[in-house]
């Protein structure tokens, strides 16, 4: 059985996550009798006895250069090397036919409410260009693939809204973190996320402006305050706050770390499964989150978390800062996510 993985748009940031992962998967646990062919644009990955890479640095050239790779020079590799299997781990559907297709779609800026963009101010008119150009696209092309997988039932719903009747499959990640257990009371709220405006970091700003005294805690925001315009704009927000701090980007080891002492905060107005969530729950710390879809879905069953709708009521639970205490951690589930996923792709077990 041939098997071709493609995600040229792999990068950085959680799709380069996603892509590396699955590679680490499939080298670890592929049985055999599969060839896999990676398809990458300026990821390097190793080839082994099953696995052959194809890197192709051009595609990131322009938009022109990738729509001619999907378009014209996948399709005739498709045709040269008779692939049984497709698997798109770049949110879309690759122009091929007559080949199961299978598309991972971890995306959910693709479903960001226009109400939240302004294409007048320039640091979102990218946002809302993605918006206008690339979701149309997006959602024309899963007419190549018979199955989608996403990540929460939140982003299926979304997704079934644009697409209509579809095979669509829900697996959620499974994310490798050691629990660990504590009942201190924590000193204030991480917010992890880069410095994108759908992440709505004013809001917590303006929810510390309200709270003002009354809030006896601290905000770690993981910007520098100086990688754009939007990161500068929040800094200079944040001009007068003591209690809002900037740490920068931080390793993985040393972001749980904060996690001993702080509690996770989450404003995103869209997200597919943010991976800080998986992380506070094993801690057992407690996790303030926007009451979206999303949000209520991965933390329905977690004691230790508190929603709110409103800036003033984001302030109220801030006022509440001295009571909040961590619990007992919470595990994801221990069957891999990358299993369940190939076993609906391929048709084989993997473990």
């Amino acid at each position: 059985m041939k098997v071709a993985v493609v995600d040229v748009a792999a990068e950085s940031s959680g799709a380069l996550s996603v892509l590396l992962d699955f590679y680490d998967y499939i080298r670890h646990y592929s049985p055999k009798g599969i060839c896999w062919y990676f398809f990458t644009s300026v990821i390097s990955l190793e080839d082994t006895e099953n696995i052959r890479t194809m890197k192709s640095p051009w595609i990131k050239k322009s938009w022109v250069c990738r729509l001619i790779w999907e378009k014209l020079i996948f399709v005739r590799q498709a045709e040269k090397y008779r692939f049984d299997i497709v698997i798109s781990l770049q949110n879309k559907a690759l122009p091929v036919k007559n080949v199961h297709q299978i598309v991972y779609f971890h995306n959910a800026l693709h479903f960001l409410p226009f109400k939240t963009v302004h294409p007048f101010v320039k640091m979102e008119i990218s946002v809302f260009l993605y918006r206008v150009l690339i979701t149309p696209y997006t959602m024309r092309s899963f007419k190549y693939c018979q199955m989608i997988v996403t990540q929460t039932n939140a982003v299926k719903t979304e997704l079934l809204k644009n697409i209509g009747k579809k095979h669509v499959a829900v697996i959620h990640p499974d994310i490798s973190v050691q629990p660990c257990f504590g009942e201190n009371c924590v000193k204030g709220f991480l917010y992890p996320c880069g410095p994108v405006s759908y992440k709505n970091h004013k809001m917590i700003i303006e929810a510390v402006r309200r709270a003002g005294k009354d809030f006896r805690g601290e905000i770690l925001f993981t910007l520098q305050g100086d990688e754009n315009r939007y990161a500068r704009q929040i800094k200079v927000l944040s001009e007068g706050f003591s209690n809002i701090r900037f740490i920068g980007f931080l390793p993985r080891e040393e972001l749980m770390k904060k996690y001993e002492d702080y509690g996770l905060i989450f404003a995103s107005d869209v997200e597919s499964f943010p991976i800080p969530f998986a992380e506070g729950m094993a801690y057992g710390t407690p996790v303030i989150a926007r009451d979206l879809p999303y949000a209520r879905e991965i933390l329905e069953n977690y004691e230790n978390r508190y929603f709110y709708n409103s800036t003033g009521e984001l302030a109220a639970l801030l006022k509440r800062t001295g009571s909040y205490k961590r619990c007992k951690g919470t595990c994801t589930d221990e069957d891999s996510s990358w299993g369940k996923f190939l076993k609906l792709a391929v048709g084989r077990d993997f473990y």
